[in-house]
């Protein structure tokens, strides 16, 4: 009897089903911002807004740090946002987010994890849309701004991650966040495609 094909067809599938980056990995470069803040742009770059290394970090380690934004009440009504692009999948889910510690000294106002999907590499192409991960207020405590089971946007090839920080100009004082410990993550629950799922059924049925 010949060997059946099963076995080449799920070892085939295995990549897909299993070949995901660790949880510990993720896609952000420089998420834990433990020298400098390399590998982040910030919007807009204007005078009246600042990024820059601190070595204040979200577990209290001495040999890491964290990135400080700080928004000037002249840039009022605006954003001042740190973004860096990601390739992503529309067939993975994603476990998204950071830490962010909002000092009581200053004014809290709205905050924010948004990510924009691009239906081509390197965030070019066409925007397909935006989903915004939390909003918060939180004073004096590094707080946790995530989400699991992200889903892109049908048709996304890339995502623009962006740490946002906005300014109502109600108040003549300056807003600053610190952000930590970024992430990206693909989540293997997540992670199957459709398409192999039915060739691994089909492989099953030819077994029994």
């Amino acid at each position: 009897m010949a060997p059946s094909s099963s076995v080449p067809i799920v070892g085939l599938l295995l990549p897909l089903l299993f070949g995901l980056p660790a949880a510990g990995q993720g896609l952000v470069t420089n998420g834990g911002f433990d020298t400098d803040i390399s590998g982040w742009f910030h919007t807009p770059e204007s005078l009246e807004s600042s990024i820059a290394w601190d070595p204040m970090d979200v577990d209290g380690l001495s040999t890491s740090g964290s990135a400080r934004v700080e928004l000037d009440p002249a840039a009022s009504g605006n954003g001042f946002s740190m973004n860096q692009c990601i390739e992503v999948s529309d067939e993975v889910l994603y476990d998204v987010g950071a830490w962010v510690f909002l000092p009581s000294s200053a004014p809290l106002d709205d905050s924010f994890v948004r990510i924009q999907w691009f239906d081509a590499p390197a965030c070019d192409g066409s925007l397909l849309g935006g989903t915004d991960i939390a909003t918060f207020e939180v004073a004096d405590v590094w707080f946790d701004v995530s989400d699991v089971d992200v889903a892109p946007l049908v048709g996304a090839q890339s995502a623009r991650l962006y740490l946002t920080l906005l300014e109502d100009g109600s108040i003549s004082l300056n807003r600053v966040a610190y952000w930590d410990d970024v992430h990206f993550v693909p989540e293997p629950s997540g992670s199957v495609v459709p398409g192999a799922l039915f060739l691994a059924a089909v492989a099953r049925r030819k077994r029994g």
